[in-house]
């Protein structure tokens, strides 16, 4: 035992002798994309006295060589137009990165000693192609929407589920490429990411549920006034708009090419419709007017533009 305890001292003081004698710094993990530019600092403010400062590849090539003395800075010749040294910062930039680039590049100092300053290994790689995001199926109503896909990017793959406004974010990851799904009222949103790039896919939830969107409650005390709004700034193409109330009833109806009103007979005295923001205004209400009103549009499609469950409490 005593034994086995004397060599790990030698040992540890040996590391730490050598830390001490070569200035070795841990490596620092650098990402750059095939064809960009990349910059290598040294990762200290002050430097021991040194005569000759170089910038070497893991092939001991001496990309850069800075002779302290006469201030004279020499290349190597296969980096001469693709280098960029700063003899103030000692920081070296290598341009137009290729896959062959991937590598450690250490800077290094000698004078009364050899000194690692900082190595840095850098990986070169593409960037990523964008994901694909695909409907398996999708089935919606006036009040649901529900939707089956697949996010799908290279060696990943997601599928998952579109219901009640929102899905289950997920995240999937395969060495250094990472595909997140994620969800909003809007849209259901693929991202494909790596260290140096980033792409996305997207569906928009409306056109694809055919303009569905969730109830909004509003309570209206009897015998007052309600004012419903389409929930949206600007609606696509359509022939004609309708209110309808959940007896399927239409209680106005605008023609959009001849600019006709067309009131339900039952709410002739108490509706107010705008032809420019298509809000309706239903007057005196009534407890018996309690139910869903839904703003419907008709052309290529049928999209359901608002939807709002009006409750009607107080007394009659």
């Amino acid at each position: 035992m005593f034994v086995t305890m004397a060599v790990d001292h030698l040992l540890t003081s040996f590391i730490l002798l050598l830390i001490c004698n070569t200035g070795f710094s841990a490596e620092i993990s650098v990402f750059v994309k095939t064809g960009d530019s990349v910059q290598l600092d040294i990762q200290t403010q002050k430097l021991p006295e040194f005569d000759l400062l170089s910038w070497t590849n893991d092939k001991l090539e001496n990309i850069v060589k800075y002779i302290h003395e006469s201030k004279k800075v020499k290349l190597h010749s296969s980096y001469k137009d693709r280098v960029d040294f700063n003899d103030e910062t000692f920081s070296l930039t290598l341009k137009n990165m290729q896959k062959t680039d991937t590598g450690l590049y250490t800077a290094r100092t000698r004078g009364e000693s050899e000194n690692n300053i900082v190595t840095y290994r850098v990986s070169v790689i593409d960037a990523v192609d964008a994901p694909v995001l695909t409907v398996n199926s999708h089935w919606s109503s006036s009040d649901s929407c529900t939707v089956n896909f697949t996010c799908r990017a290279h060696d990943l793959m997601i599928n998952s589920n579109y219901q009640n406004n929102r899905c289950s974010p997920q995240e999937v990851t395969s060495q250094i490429n990472t595909l997140i799904l994620d969800c909003s009222k809007e849209a259901i949103i693929c991202n494909y990411s790596n260290p140096v790039s980033w792409q996305k896919d997207l569906i928009n939830i409306r056109q694809l549920c055919g303009g569905f969107s969730a109830e909004i409650s509003v309570f209206v005390k009897t015998g007052d006034s309600v004012q419903l709004d389409i929930q949206t700034q600007e609606l696509s193409e359509f022939d004609d708009l309708s209110w309808r109330n959940d007896k399927s009833e239409n209680i106005v109806k605008y023609i959009h090419e001849s600019k006709k009103v067309r009131l339900h007979s039952s709410y002739k005295d108490r509706v107010d419709f705008n032809n420019k923001t298509f809000s309706l205004t239903l007057k005196n209400m009534q407890k018996t007017d309690t139910g869903l009103y839904t703003a419907i549009t008709h052309g290529e499609s049928e999209n359901n533009i608002a939807i709002y469950r009006v409750s009607v409490i107080g007394e009659s």
